[in-house]
């Protein structure tokens, strides 16, 4: 970045680079994992059926004319 070059000279910069990058496998592989999740799921989600449902009434307006 603008010109910037770091080189990883220190155990500490090391290590830190290792958990940079296997923070990054770990993202890409939860994400494939969801996709993939996803894409398996061929039939929605059944929802339950209402046992006790009330009749429901609507108010129509007649059109006069």
């Amino acid at each position: 970045l603008f010109g910037v070059k770091e080189t990883a000279t220190g155990s500490s910069e090391i290590l830190a680079a290792i958990a940079e990058y296997s923070a990054v496998a770990f993202g890409l592989t939860a994400v494939a994992t969801l996709l993939l999740q996803r894409r398996s799921k061929t039939h929605p989600p059944v929802r339950p059926a209402r046992t006790h449902s009330r009749p429901t009434f609507t108010m129509h307006k007649t059109q006069r004319g």
